[in-house]
């Protein structure tokens, strides 16, 4: 059955921001408001700097549906609350704000840019806690500012001092990693079970992973006419190290934090990923740049794929290439829970934050408020996966499998060198177990300085760290 993608956005899912160019979409649905009439801000002027492209109304592409819905709802507010939102696109302000707050000079009110940029003005002091402003943006809303796994680099010691617009549909939802493709053509010539339906009973392991590799992969007159699996090294690395149950954020038997990968169960996986690259299954394997590997796959070069160019406007995203491929998560290990599915996420250009030179951070966060509500016929997590199933996915399977995948994501705090600590095993000339010795200690410090103050600021926002 040739699976038909309707692509109606210009997006690429990416490891590290979303794109500036903005969202297209075609949607049909009356616009409606739920703000409170009560509000009065009496003519203040909030200004907004906005790492979306100019050619964008707050994200989406200019001259669709979801533009006119922003354009409404940035208009409506202005009438309701009585005020004015002066919006400045195309740039991340991150870098200006510590040395101008520093000098006592007003940026904005809010600031949306880079979070790995965030990090270090929230490290200085220079953005507002939310937490601090009395519940006037309700963190514990988890479809509309981001879950607790998602917010982690935005706490800090005491507080949460960013939030990310979610409940918007494709704002977030496409900029994570990384998602496994399939072409399902190649799987129906070698008659093969397609791998996404071990994904619905729960049976997709490593063993069956391996399994399917090796199957798929074609070798005619002693030259491989089809490999099993195309990928980077980084990307496969970062999503499988996590495939057995780790993160980023582990305990100790005293439930004591510490960095996640260096336990028995990281090291077992990191043993299965070096020898699926590098050993007994490398034949199978073409390894290269970004590009090359998801270009080797659209050629019908390779059965499965991991990348992040599924959906977007170029010619070699996956969507544009194939018609008939699946998407979904990665194996998982045998210390995981059947089903266990995990992302990675290293950043995104749509953090929001409010300078604490704000010229009323209240009033700026009931600006934010009210103009991050639910789109009309978008009102819950359910509603965006709903559509998002219809219009981008085969069907019902790969949609659970990505948003599973993007609620349950990893951060990689690459605003750090922690990454260093547990990808370089792959090249390491010894045992992984030697590896993961020669860097225990550091990577310990680098966890102590630079993550646990997030874990820290997890707990003073909501009582407690239970990923």
């Amino acid at each position: 059955m040739k699976k038909t993608i309707r692509i109606i956005a210009c997006f690429i899912i990416a490891l590290s921001v979303c794109s500036c160019s903005g969202i297209t979409e075609v949607f049909d649905e009356d616009f409606t408001d739920i703000s409170d009439e009560s509000i009065d801000l009496n003519g203040e002027v909030i200004t907004y700097n906005a790492s979306y492209g100019d050619n964008t109304v707050l994200g989406y592409e200019i001259g669709t549906e979801f533009s006119d819905l922003a354009k409404k709802r940035i208009s409506d507010i202005e009438n309701r609350l009585n005020c004015k939102l002066n919006i400045f696109y195309g740039g991340d302000s991150f870098s200006s704000l510590i040395p101008t707050t520093f000098a006592g000079t007003h940026l904005c009110d809010i600031l949306c840019g880079n979070s790995n940029n965030a990090a270090g003005a929230i490290r200085a002091g220079v953005l507002t806690g939310i937490k601090s402003l009395g519940g006037i943006i309700d963190y514990n809303d988890f479809e509309r500012w981001g879950n607790k796994n998602q917010l982690l680099a935005l706490c800090y010691e005491d507080d949460l001092y960013g939030v990310y617009p979610v409940a918007w549909p494709l704002l977030t939802q496409m900029s994570f990693g990384y998602p496994l493709a399939i072409n399902e053509d190649i799987v129906a010539q070698l008659s093969l079970t397609s791998p996404r339906e071990y994904v619905e009973t729960k049976t997709w392991t490593w063993e069956v992973f391996r399994k399917f590799i090796e199957d798929s992969t074609v070798i005619e007159s002693g030259n491989v006419k089809i490999y099993g699996f195309s990928t980077t090294d980084s990307a496969f690395v970062e999503m499988f190290v996590r495939t057995n149950g780790d993160r980023m954020v582990g305990r100790d038997n005293s439930g004591k934090f510490i960095f996640g990968f260096s336990s028995d169960s990281a090291i077992s996986a990191m043993e299965e990923a070096r020898d699926i690259l590098k050993g007994s299954l490398s034949y199978a394997v073409y390894t290269a740049l970004p590009i090359p590997t998801v270009e080797k796959f659209d050629n019908g070069e390779a059965a499965m794929c991991c990348t992040p160019y599924i959906f977007g406007a170029d010619d070699y995203t996956v969507s544009k290439s194939l018609d008939n491929f699946s998407i979904l998560q990665f194996p998982y290990g045998p210390n995981a829970e059947p089903g266990y599915a995990c992302g990675v996420f290293s950043g995104y250009g749509i953090c929001i934050t409010i300078p604490i030179l704000s010229h009323d951070p209240e009033a700026t966060a009931t600006v934010l408020n009210e103009l991050y509500s639910p789109l009309p016929g978008f009102e819950t997590m359910d509603k965006i996966k709903e559509h998002m199933s219809r219009y981008y996915f085969f069907d019902k399977t790969d949609c659970d499998s990505f948003f599973d995948m993007y609620l349950s994501w990893d951060n990689l705090f690459n605003n750090t060198s922690i990454a260093s600590k547990y990808k370089e095993f792959i090249t390491y000339n010894g045992a992984v177990s030697s590896y993961v010795d020669s860097n225990r200690e550091s990577a310990a410090d680098i966890f102590e300085e630079y993550i646990m103050p997030n874990v820290r600021g997890t707990i003073a926002v909501w009582g407690e760290f239970d990923r």
